[in-house]
């Protein structure tokens, strides 16, 4: 009696999904989030302008909000919200 292994993701399978969704990789599981809802969005957008505002004023770099890819390797690939 054996147990079947599950299949591990890559980022290769991560970007061969549709557009339709927002999609994660994490440890090799592919995971799709739901749509956030209106509250959600209100406080990224206050939380994004306020951290660009800072990073900005201080040359630190860029600030970025989703969608956007982080990928931290081949089995995990995130969309922060920021």
């Amino acid at each position: 009696m054996g147990l079947t292994a599950e299949k591990k993701y890559t980022y290769e399978d991560y970007l061969k999904t549709p557009d339709d969704r927002r999609y994660e990789l994490i440890e090799g599981e592919l995971l799709i989030s739901p749509s956030p809802v209106t509250r959600h969005q209100s406080i990224v957008l206050l939380l994004a302008s306020e951290i660009s505002g800072h990073v900005r004023k201080k040359g630190l770099g860029q600030v970025f909000i989703s969608p956007c890819d982080v990928v931290f390797d081949n089995f995990n690939v995130l969309q922060p919200d920021i």
